[in-house]
């Protein structure tokens, strides 16, 4: 059972595969998704608000469904073949569960109320959990045996990505933030390349970045081209705090090609539907609509995109075109 401990945490979707990528052409005309497979109806009762997602080799898809509390497993035609989990705190049960990361044989497994993380093997088997001092907001994988993982942090403080092995042991840290000024300003969304470099698409900054394994940024890109964000005072228990006005962007995936694609949120024309597509360089290249909403994106490693419809009740399933 595992009982390492991620140290350091002042503060606690996505998910990324690491097999190498080809070159992402630098000039695309126009994308298209065809839709390969749904899973998950408003009658079969597969899935109830799904959350995080990840796939293996072999097109079996994990899946977090959050109302339902559980940990899901599909085959590739997207049948039920297990599920593990209910509501509560006790091992392998679930209070909020958030995201997910399949990491060779083991899955990690976020709830946004609890510090730490849960594993399971790829049978659904609790297999322990890696304690946190807080609840994490964001998981990672980045190699075999390597992840990222983030999470709150307190106003005045510095924000941290830590790389950790499968057993929770930090390996490294970074601040990508060195000092948070406003509540919710380290949301972050990230994918990771073969090459260790992490991506980082803020919730409520405009702002996305490639950042190398020890932290340095490589590029930086906004649509505005401003730092500024604009906040609103919100009062609680006496004290005041500082709150953005606007999600800019809901989560972030690579493709296989070394495309970055990240899904927007309410400052374009199809809130949580528009997704930009960036080139190795951090230019923006084209941007393509899902046919519904979406809290999240995920790309497995056969270059399939994963998206949400009917507000959770399903999963479907994309090959992407680019012309």
């Amino acid at each position: 059972m595992i009982k390492a401990k991620i140290a350091g945490f002042l503060a606690g979707l996505i998910v990324l595969a690491w097999p190498g990528r080809g070159s992402a052409p630098e000039v695309i005309r126009s994308v298209a998704l065809e839709e390969v497979l749904s899973v998950g109806t408003l009658d079969d009762g597969a899935l109830v608000q799904w959350t995080g997602i990840a796939a293996d080799p072999s097109g079996r898809i994990y899946v977090l469904d959050m109302l339902d509390y559980a940990l899901k497993k599909f085959d590739s035609r997207g049948r039920l073949l297990l599920k593990t989990g209910r509501q509560g705190q006790g091992p392998g049960e679930f209070s909020a569960p958030r995201a997910l990361a399949l990491n060779g044989d083991r899955i990690y497994a976020l709830d946004q109320s609890r510090p730490g993380l849960l594993v399971f093997d790829t049978e659904l088997r609790y297999q322990g959990t890696i304690a946190a001092a807080r609840p994490l907001s964001m998981i990672a994988s980045v190699s075999p045996g390597r992840l990222a993982v983030a999470g709150f942090t307190l106003v005045g403080q510095p924000a941290r990505i830590f790389l950790i092995d499968r057993e929770g042991r930090v390996l490294s840290e970074f601040n990508y933030l060195d000092k948070v000024e406003f509540y919710l300003a380290d949301s972050i969304n990230t994918a990771a390349d073969a090459d260790g470099n992490l991506y980082l698409a803020y919730g409520y900054q405009d702002r996305i970045e490639k950042r190398d394994g020890r932290g340095r940024i490589l590029w930086t890109w906004s649509l505005s081209g401003s730092a500024a964000v604009e906040t609103d005072t919100y009062r609680a228990g006496g004290r005041e705090f500082l709150i953005p006005k606007k999600l800019f962007y809901k989560d972030a995936a690579l493709d296989r090609q070394g495309h970055l694609l990240v899904l927007c949120g309410g400052q374009t024309r199809h809130p949580s539907r528009d997704v930009y597509v960036f080139g190795l360089s951090g230019t923006r290249l084209a941007m393509f609509t899902l046919p519904e909403p979406s809290h999240c994106l995920f790309v497995d490693d056969n270059g399939f995109l994963y998206a949400r419809a009917n507000e959770g009740l399903t999963v479907k399933k994309y090959r992407i075109v680019y012309r």
